[in-house]
């Protein structure tokens, strides 16, 4: 198999992978309740990420793909963040001034460009008829939430892990989540990542430890108008069912220098250097 940084080239090889991974999305599949009447538009929605985290670059983001070695098809794509920094110290500080500020009880937020999503570049979602506008705002509130409860210290993070689902089971997510891993051993950092079920198997082999669950909204939380508007186009049962979910656990790599020392026994003949990041984008 071949590990490389990603080049543009890559996009739509990217973009089945993830068409093919949306079943595994809980959080897209509550965001986007409409989406079995516009298909269409939620795989729009969906086509964002991985275009927006593509455009990204060193030295805050790296994407990676795997080379299948008989056909030379990209078959996995790994998206990992370096948090650090003035940009992330400035992000930290814009969080923490949004939740003095709070929201109001309404479920609608004071600051509608937040994004991150919290980052106000995925206006575009609002205006997607797959999507719920309500439920974004809420999501929105949680990820402020999560954030400053566990990510305000400088780390790295496996923002996005995707295998094509023909070629799972090959040792290609534990390759691209051992790469971040190495860079926060280089630095000295812990590396947080969100589990899905589907994955928490591989993180747990590699020494990742569950630090707990993702805030996720809560249907009284959602203000009586919009809730009003959801029962009467799902129907109370269904909408309830909606807001369930388990919510996706939060795990932690790097306490110390027993997790860096397990690292060794994986070797690092597969590795990307930072560098070659750098030749890549010069």
């Amino acid at each position: 198999m071949t590990l490389r940084p990603a080049t543009p080239t890559d996009l739509p090889a990217i973009l089945e992978i993830t068409r093919l991974s949306l079943e595994e999305h809980a959080q897209a599949q509550f965001t986007y309740p409409n989406r079995s009447r516009y298909p269409a538009d939620f795989v729009t929605a969906m086509d964002e990420t991985p275009r927006k985290k593509l455009a990204e670059s060193p030295p805050l983001s790296y994407n990676l793909v795997i080379e299948d070695p008989g056909s030379g098809k990209v078959v996995a794509w790994g998206f990992w963040r370096r948090n650090a920094g003035v940009e992330f110290t400035s992000k930290i500080a814009k969080y923490k001034e949004l939740d003095a500020a709070k929201y109001n009880h309404s479920g609608n937020n004071n600051d509608n460009n937040i994004g991150g999503k919290a980052d106000g570049k995925d206006v575009q979602v609002d205006f997607n008829p797959a999507a719920s506008r309500a439920r974004m705002q809420l999501c929105d509130r949680c990820v402020i939430r999560d954030t400053l409860a566990f990510f305000t210290q400088p780390h790295w993070y496996l923002s996005q892990l995707m295998v094509h689902p023909e070629q799972k089971r090959k040792g290609y997510g534990r390759l691209l989540t051992l790469w971040g891993m190495r860079r926060a051993r280089e630095e000295g950092f812990p590396a947080f990542l969100t589990a899905s079920p589907q994955g928490e198997r591989l993180y747990t082999s590699l020494g990742w430890r569950d630090i707990g669950s993702r805030s996720f909204p809560k249907l009284e939380e959602m203000s009586e108008e919009d809730r009003r508007a959801e029962e009467e186009m799902f129907g109370k049962e269904t909408l309830e069912e909606h807001f369930s979910i388990a919510p996706p656990r939060i795990m932690k790599w790097g306490n110390g220098e027993e997790d860096y020392a397990g690292l060794d026994k994986y070797g690092d003949s597969a590795d990307v250097t930072l560098a070659s990041f750098e030749a890549e984008t010069n």
